[in-house]
């Protein structure tokens, strides 16, 4: 029991949480293309949801909301990235 709470807290390698971060910051980048609605992204993200979704989405669902929850995960993926990469 002890083994599986220490292999938890242990620490990853250098490299490891560095590659972690630069994933976070493309993730990141990724979001704030999706918020600056970029090659009209965030309509072909509504349009595939309304087309292949497995569950429909209701009214409050618009490509608006989509932009809006593209740049507010842009902006928290990009900050932890780069508080992750200072400290």
């Amino acid at each position: 029991m002890s083994f599986y709470f220490e292999a938890i807290a242990a620490a990853p390698a250098e490299g490891t949480s560095y590659l972690y971060a630069a994933g976070q910051g493309v993730m990141g980048c990724i979001g704030i293309l999706l918020a600056l609605n970029c090659r009209d992204s965030a309509y072909r993200v509504y349009s595939f949801f309304l087309n292949w979704g497995t569950i429909g989405p209701g009214r409050g669902f618009s490509p608006t909301i989509v932009r809006l929850t593209g740049g507010l995960l842009g902006v928290a993926l990009i900050w932890a990235s780069a508080s992750k990469l200072l400290a």
